[in-house]
Formats: C-alpha cells, sequence, structure tokens
C-alpha cells in the first residue's frame, strides 16, 4: 500500500517503467455492511467507484478501511497540503531530500506563505516527492531518447509526461505549461500571459497547483495502481474537476479509481463508473467497521432523498407570467411565501423555461413551477401542463383572481357596519362587474373562437399526410370551418348567460375584465391599484381566507409541490 504521505521512492514511476500493461488484474474489494453481509465489488483496471453520501456517512473512513485492506493502493488525502516553503527552491528540482539537508532544517517546525502559518516541513516534503517525480520521469525519457539510434522514433515510444499534463490542463482549460529549463528546474508558463514570462510553480494558484500535483501524482504512479481519491472538490473547482480527472482517467487505463465526493454530478460526468451510495455507518471503539451501503452498477438515477442530503433542498421557484411591476408577483408572494417568484413576461417563456429545467433536473438543485393564464385551454390542455409542473389558472388571469367572489365577500364585510350594508355593498360590486364584462360579450367570444381554431386547426404532420390519415385530416379542418356561424353563436350565448345569471366564477373564469377592476374598486371608495393593496393586507391579516383561496384556486398546484417535497425526503 502507498499513501500519498509515504516516501516516494517507494514507487515505480509508470513513465520510468515503460509502456503500460493494459492486461492489469481487477482489484477485489470487500465492504462490511451493518447486516453483517460483506458487500463484493469487482473494479476493474479502467473503472471509477464513487464514493456518495452525506456528511457522517463514513466516506472518508471507508477510503482509509479500502486503502489499508488493498494491496498496490495509493490515497490522495482530501485534506494535503498545497503550499510549498517560499523560499524552497529544492523543490523545483528532480532531487530527493537526503539526510544532511533534512538535519539542516530540522529546527524549521513550521513554515509561512503570506503571512500565514499554514503547514509544517513534512507536508512541503511531500509536496517535493510529488514534483521530483515528475522531474526524474521527463528526465529518465530524455535520457532514453538520447540512447535511441533513432530519435524520432524513441520521441514516439516514450511520450513526455510534460506534454501529457500540459494536454491534460488545456481540456480542463487551465490555461498553464510545464517545462524543465537549462538547469533541470520546473518551470510554468502561463497562456494568458502577455510576454513569455517564467514562473515558478510556488507563483501559480492553489486551483493550479493542486490541478498540477493531482496530475503528476497519478501520472506518475507504479501500474496497476488502486487510486483512493478524497474530496477533489476540496482543491478543484467544480467546473474543471470532471474534465480533468476524466483525461487523467483516460491516460491510465492500468489502474481504477475511487472517489469520495459530494460532487452528484461528477459522479455522473465520469464514464465507466460506479456508485457506492453510503447512508451510515457503525463505529467500534471510535472506529468505523461496517457501513450501511447499496452499490449503483451505473450512475443512473440517485434517489431524490440521497441527493437533499447530500447538496440539500433543492431552492424552490415559482414562474409566473406578468412584468416586475404588476399586481400578480404581490398576490402570488402572498400564496406561495416558500418559493421565489420570477416573473418571465409571457406564456410560452413560463413553458420553455420549466419545461427545459424539469427535464434537466438531475443537473441542478431547483425545484421549478409554473403559472399560466387559463386564456381559455381545455381541460386535457391544462392536464398536460400540470405534468410539466405548469398550472393553469381556473381564472382568467391572475389579476382576476382580486374580483373572485369569495375576496369581495370579504372587502364588503371590512367596508360595511352591518349585514345589510354588507349584502348592499356586495350586489353594488357584483353589479359592476356584471355590466362591464356584459359590455365585452361579442369580443371574448370572438377571442374564444379564435384560440380554438388554432388549436383544432394544427397543420397535419408528415405521418398524419399518409394515405387515408391525410383525407381524415383534411375532412375535420373543413367540419372545424363550416362549423364556425355556430361554434360563434353558441359562445356568446354562453357568455351571455354567465352575466344574465350573475354567474361570478364563471365570469372572471372567461372574461378579460378590461373596465371593471376600476368600476368595482370604486364601489369600495378605492382605486384599482389601492383596492388591490386593500386586499392583499386583509389576505396577511386573515390567514383563514388566505388558506380558502389557496385551496379553491391552487389546489392541483399544491399538492404537486407537496408530492415533490414529499419524494425528496
Amino acid at each position: 500500500m502507498q499513501d500519498s504521505s509515504s516516501k516516494a521512492d517507494s514507487q515505480n514511476s509508470s513513465a520510468e517503467a515503460g509502456a503500460i500493461t493494459l492486461e492489469a488484474a481487477a482489484f477485489p474489494l470487500t465492504v462490511p455492511l451493518i447486516t453483517g453481509k460483506p458487500l463484493p465489488i469487482k473494479l476493474n483496471p479502467g473503472e471509477t467507484l464513487f464514493l456518495l453520501g452525506s456528511n457522517g456517512c463514513g466516506k472518508s473512513s471507508l477510503v482509509t478501511h479500502l486503502f489499508q485492506s488493498t494491496p498496490n493502493s495509493y490515497r490522495i488525502a482530501a485534506n494535503r497540503e498545497l503550499a510549498f516553503r517560499e523560499n524552497a527552491a529544492y523543490a523545483e528540482r528532480g532531487n530527493l531530500f537526503n539526510e544532511e539537508h533534512e538535519k539542516q532544517n530540522a529546527h524549521i517546525l513550521r513554515y509561512k506563505r503570506s503571512g500565514n502559518m499554514i503547514g509544517h516541513i513534512n507536508a512541503d516534503k511531500k509536496l517535493q516527492d510529488i514534483i521530483t517525480r515528475l522531474i526524474n520521469a521527463e528526465l529518465h525519457r530524455n535520457q532514453q531518447i538520447v540512447q535511441s539510434e533513432n530519435s524520432n522514433a524513441a520521441k514516439q515510444k516514450f511520450p513526455s509526461i510534460f506534454a501529457a499534463i500540459n494536454a491534460i490542463l488545456a481540456t480542463a482549460y487551465i490555461m498553464l505549461e510545464l517545462d524543465l529549463n537549462d538547469k533541470q528546474e520546473l518551470i510554468v508558463r502561463k497562456h494568458s500571459s502577455a510576454d513569455d514570462t517564467i514562473y515558478s510553480i510556488i507563483e501559480t494558484s492553489d486551483g493550479e497547483r493542486a490541478a498540477i500535483l493531482i496530475a503528476a501524482d497519478i501520472l506518475t504512479a507504479a501500474e496497476n495502481t488502486l487510486f483512493l481519491i478524497d474530496e477533489p472538490e476540496r482543491h478543484l473547482h467544480r467546473a474543471i474537476s470532471a474534465s480533468l480527472l476524466q483525461a487523467l482517467f483516460t491516460q491510465r487505463p492500468d489502474c481504477a479509481f475511487i472517489i469520495a465526493t459530494h460532487d452528484i454530478a461528477l459522479a455522473r460526468a465520469i464514464e465507466n463508473s460506479q456508485i457506492l451510495l453510503l447512508h451510515n455507518c457503525l463505529y467500534e471503539n471510535q472506529q468505523a467497521t461496517a457501513w450501511g451501503a447499496k452499490l449503483l452498477t451505473s450512475p443512473g438515477k440517485i434517489p431524490e432523498a440521497l441527493q437533499s442530503a447530500i447538496l440539500g433542498a433543492r431552492r424552490k421557484i415559482l414562474l409566473a407570467e406578468g412584468e416586475e411591476s404588476s399586481l400578480d408577483k404581490k398576490l402570488y408572494q402572498l400564496l406561495f411565501p416558500d418559493y421565489a417568484i420570477i416573473d418571465q413576461g409571457s406564456c410560452a417563456a413560463v413553458i420553455a423555461s420549466v419545461k427545459g429545467a424539469k427535464n434537466l433536473a438531475e443537473q441542478h438543485r431547483l425545484s421549478i413551477f409554473g403559472l399560466v393564464d387559463n386564456d381559455g385551454r381545455s381541460p386535457e390542455q391544462q392536464q398536460e401542463l400540470l405534468q410539466d409542473n405548469i398550472y393553469v389558472l381556473p381564472v382568467y388571469a391572475i389579476e382576476s383572481l382580486y374580483y373572485c367572489p369569495e375576496l369581495l365577500a370579504a372587502m364588503a364585510a371590512e367596508k360595511s357596519e352591518n349585514e345589510a350594508e354588507k349584502s348592499d355593498l356586495l350586489k353594488k360590486a357584483q353589479a359592476a362587474l356584471r355590466q362591464e364584462t356584459s359590455k365585452h360579450i361579442a369580443a371574448t367570444a370572438r377571442d374564444r373562437l379564435e384560440k380554438e381554431l388554432k388549436q383544432r386547426l394544427k397543420l397535419p404532420t408528415a405521418q398524419e399526410l399518409k394515405a387515408d390519415a391525410a383525407s381524415r385530416t383534411v375532412a375535420a379542418i373543413t367540419k372545424t370551418l363550416s362549423n364556425i356561424p355556430q361554434r360563434l353563436n353558441a359562445l356568446e350565448a354562453e357568455l351571455r348567460a354567465f352575466c344574465d345569471q350573475s354567474n361570478m366564477e364563471a365570469i372572471i373564469a372567461n372574461f378579460r375584465l378590461k373596465g371593471a377592476e376600476a368600476a368595482i374598486a370604486g364601489c369600495f371608495g378605492f382605486s384599482k391599484q389601492a383596492y388591490a393593496k386593500e386586499l392583499r393586507r386583509l389576505l396577511k391579516k386573515d390567514k383563514d381566507l388566505l388558506t380558502k383561496i389557496r385551496d379553491k384556486y391552487f389546489k392541483p398546484l399544491i399538492e404537486k409541490m407537496q408530492k415533490q417535497e414529499q419524494q425528496a425526503q
């Protein structure tokens, strides 16, 4: 077994050893389970096993267990130091520490960087050992080329480890190049530099240095090594970790990899991977001895409950039609206080955004729903949208809700001294609503018919144009067009009946309330804006009224939201 904290000379560099052996044996792993039965896992060369679980489930303890129980294993710890001493010029040379050098520096227990005490001399030696292996591998390659009769053929036979690392860094969009100077010291060039400035590895950022060190660690390790990498996201930004590690793993098909991580996206991104889901662990004498675990042979769909345990709950977002300054948003914020309300402008934008987010639910931690106006949609269309987390309002538009029977009655009660006065005021408001909407019966009927025709007169698909299907499509279109006058008359009669019967619920569901808002607000002595503000105040004060509105007008949406939350538990 080899640890990143062990001596570097215990390894034989794969670059020095020549071609990598592809016919490597599998790594037989055994995970002790809390149930008492061991879980055998066969990890072949070129494959990766991810250990996923929430904090405290025993990921790092399992890494230690597998490291200690598996031959030819090499651990890259999560808490390893990344900073060299500022005066450590030796860290850039291909020479290991010698006894005399260590004696001279024995008094140095800690070292400074940017004024902070951040480690001790042994940590610096571990880093220097990695760089030493890297430099020695490149020097050995150069020696092989010099000794070869055909230098061009030798260059292809013995590829440069520096070229390999530079290519891998470029894959991860880390714009650095490693090289050796005439003194055989490691130097770094940055692509972003305006000139050909040369840097020390000490002058690279922590993230850049972490990428260089893990690349050097893996590419210079002995053949047929099992790597155990603990929480690479501690040092590698998630934007580059997947591409960097995938490129490294591709370079070492003779090795296998075990990665303990909280980064679910990383586990999904790496090819040829399995996932071991860890739920908990059992301790004896302060040491983990068994785990609750389940093996997934492919990344697939990770249970939502585990994702929530690892990454936290999804952020709740409700996308709605309207603009930032509209009355809609203020009402939605009252009705859905746990959700961030984001105005999307148009209905099409809401539908496209929610569907896109739903299709990519495994790639983000958002719980997104949408609200769109009724716009005369059929019950079938409404149900289809609800399946995609988009709720169609049972009223013509969200602002119509300010004039629903329940809120009209609440406002009448608020503005009256007794039941008789309340009844008169409510009748006056209802009459204003009925009178204003009846002016728009013909226009509303035409608007409804236009939407119906758009839905029914869809252009036939290529499949529908085949053989007799085409004739049936033409017949359906002809029938629809021939019935336009009758359908328009029927719609006008239906809408007129709503007004004549003072069917308030049907009116706010079918009519755009042009002119009616100001007329109704005037009945209560308010402007349109002041009326809406007063109603929101009533809803804040009367929780029973707020619950009543939610249950009556948003019940299917609330049930959908609750179901999704339960699935995450």
